[in-house]
């Protein structure tokens, strides 16, 4: 199997791709504006202790507070407030006394039956160290724990604990044995560690060197505690979006991580050195002209994320919708028509099977959370709705977001929980959709502007003529405005005339565009071509 990762980091916004044998698994988007935050430590303050639901409110300096729910603490809940009070904290030089572990190894989590007990301890102005779990979604704010970690490339640090853990992917038992007995070894009082799967062959003076680097990260984080002059602040922003995916996913597996941009192809050429020199060699800068994406043929598989129908290679298609309370997806057969050979009941086996495949593919290119229904169509037999649930879970077996698949309903109905750590791709708006337009839903402006660049930047050598575009009059002024304005500035940049027409018809954070002027020159097969039936329907009407 060949794997790539394909980073786009141009038009204020980053693009990575995870490639297995050609096809796109995962992708995930990083706005400048819109930074990832799971996983920052946040020295806040308790606002509200509500014990019915039961959670507590805490202000951690955002726009809402942060949701702690008590399934996120843990029995050394005392430890960390205490920890929280003090105004130079230092763990490793005045080390509390650690409750022992349970039998499994960890910190136990704190039960129902303690939950009173929990409460007594948490009051409405205490300062208390919590740690981002989830991003906003939707109208909800932050989700927080208060069971701290920091994580490395192949260890995971955590305060107030004196254990270690292996990840159960690590296998065979001797290696299991080595690691524990060299972490063991290695293990600074106070902190437990968890060995992570990539650990694996490693040996001593590479873990050594992973863990010490996390030491120094906790102990920056303990002087920005005692630097702190105002209650909420952030007192430990962990790595980028680029940064994660390097740690947490390449491996010596991956046969090459392609960048666009120079800058960010050194920065991981240096990190690759550091941790692995000899995959150094994977490390490739994409000089084509052509975008990256389209270079390589991932850009008709990036569009077919953000469009709501998606066809099935064996037949029929899939429609994806989006409710309040969960995702959507329905199975339809379409024009597809059984052989003579083949009976109805088979036929529909057949589609569905295919469909799981591509449902499974679908959420985790989607970055789907929550609870997600898949209808598929009827069969009768209960051998064929189990072949089709075992398809499914086969499907979801190399998601890294913990899943669970429930087994198929009498109905064809399948139940899919997912947990969400971030809105999904499709909630952002962040791509232009089939019809050239953006919905307005979580679309600020700038992600209009960054959206409509990045569609100049992929056209500008394939088309010619004048382009037209159709905006909102709000628009159009934000466009507008200032001696250089936005307007003027791709004009030059991208050496395209460009027409803007008011129209209150277009959302204020939508926009539909078309050539005028010279024919589109033929495009590649390999480039995207996301808004082909728009541009036919302008030519037409001309």
């Amino acid at each position: 199997m060949t794997k790539e990762i394909v980073i786009a980091a141009r038009a204020g916004r980053t693009k990575i791709a995870i490639v297995e044998d050609g096809s796109l698994v995962e992708l995930h988007l990083a706005d400048a504006d819109h930074k990832r935050t799971v996983g920052d430590i946040f020295l806040g303050r308790i606002d509200r202790v509500v014990a019915s639901i039961p959670a507590a409110f805490v202000n951690i300096g955002k726009d809402q507070n942060a949701f702690l729910h008590f399934t996120d603490l843990d029995r050394n809940l005392p430890l960390l407030l205490a920890y929280s009070k003090k105004a130079a904290p230092n763990l490793r030089a005045h080390q509390p006394e650690i409750p022992p572990p349970t039998p499994g190894g960890k910190v136990a989590a704190i039960r129902r039956t303690e939950k009173a007990k929990v409460f007594k301890l948490l009051a409405k102005g205490q300062r208390i160290l919590v740690q981002v779990t989830k991003e906003p979604i939707s109208g909800k704010g932050m989700r927080v724990s208060a069971r701290l970690s920091l994580a490395g490339r192949f260890l995971v640090l955590l305060p107030w604990a004196n254990f270690v853990a292996i990840s159960r992917k690590v296998k065979p038992q001797k290696e299991r044995r080595r690691l524990r007995t060299l972490i063991r070894q290695l293990q600074p009082k106070g902190f437990g560690i968890i060995v992570r799967t990539v650990a694996k062959g490693k040996d001593r003076q590479a873990l050594k060197k992973d863990l010490e680097l996390l030491l120094k990260r906790w102990r920056q984080m303990e002087e920005k505690i005692a630097a702190v002059r105002k209650v909420p602040a952030c007192v430990h922003t962990d790595v980028g979006m680029v940064a994660s995916i390097m740690r947490d996913v390449f491996s010596s597996d991956y046969d090459r991580i392609l960048v666009d941009d120079p800058r960010l192809h050194r920065n991981i050429q240096r990190y690759v050195h550091a941790v692995a020199p000899h995959l150094e060699h994977t490390v490739k800068l994409h000089t084509n002209k052509r975008p990256v994406f389209e270079a390589t043929g991932l850009q008709k598989d990036v569009d077919i994320v953000f469009g709501k129908t998606v066809q099935v290679p064996s037949g029929g298609y899939l429609i994806f919708e989006q409710t309040e309370a969960m995702h959507v997806v329905d199975v339809n057969s379409g024009n597809a028509r059984p052989a003579a050979s083949v009976e109805a009941e088979q036929h529909a086996l057949n589609i569905n099977v295919a469909a799981a495949r591509m449902v499974a593919r679908q959420v985790r290119l989607r970055d789907l959370g929550g609870i997600i229904v898949v209808d598929f169509i009827s069969m009768r037999g209960a051998q064929h709705r189990r072949l089709v649930f075992e398809a499914l879970k086969e499907g979801f077996k190399a998601d890294r977001t913990a899943t669970s698949v429930h087994p198929m309903s009498d109905n064809c109905l399948i139940e899919i929980t997912r947990q969400r750590t971030r809105p999904s791709l499709t909630a952002k708006g962040n791509e232009p959709s089939a019809g050239g337009a953006h919905p307005a839903a979580s679309t600020t402006p700038e992600d209009l502007v960054a959206s409509m660049e990045a569609w100049l930047q992929a056209q500008r050598r394939s088309t010619t003529g004048k382009l037209t575009v159709h905006v909102h009059p709000f628009t159009a002024a934000y466009l507008k405005r200032g001696a250089c304005s936005l307007w003027l500035q791709w004009q030059v940049r991208y050496k395209v005339r460009i027409q803007l027409k008011e129209s209150t018809k277009v959302g204020i954070m939508a926009f539909q565009f078309a050539w005028s002027g010279t024919q589109p020159k033929p495009k590649p097969k390999a480039a995207a071509q996301p808004l082909r039936h728009v541009l036919r329907s302008k030519a037409s009407a001309t």
